[in-house]
């Protein structure tokens, strides 16, 4: 079973409101000499979502992970991702694995969303 899951973004306040959009509380939180980051507790999962600057090293960050939630409310939750992306819309579709819409992090990894 899946306890942590990190992304590392060089836009960590975009992506914090992105993912809050998906009902997700984030804290804010450093650990000793590390840096300041965001974490939360996916619901019901006791799987811990961190959201990380890039290191010093790095200067883009990775996309090809590509992540699924479920939420509540597919509709209101896509308007919100799309306000805060800018963007005008996005297809809800119907697959064998449910309702969704996918779309874009701030970075470009395409996050899959599932009607509960």
């Amino acid at each position: 079973m899946i306890a942590l899951l990190v992304i590392k973004t060089n836009q960590i306040e975009k992506q914090k409101t992105f993912y809050e959009a998906l009902d997700l509380v984030f804290q804010k939180e450093k650990h000793g000499k590390g840096p300041t980051h965001y974490s939360t507790i996916l619901k019901n999962q006791n799987i811990v979502f961190e959201i990380y600057p890039l290191p010093k090293s790095q200067t883009e960050p990775d996309v090809t992970t590509r992540l699924g939630f479920r939420v509540d409310d597919l509709e209101k939750t896509l308007e919100t991702i799309l306000q805060i992306r800018g963007e005008l819309k996005n297809e809800i579709k119907k697959t064998d694995f449910g309702t969704l819409a996918v779309v874009k992090d701030f970075d470009g990894r395409s996050i899959e969303i599932y009607q509960n």
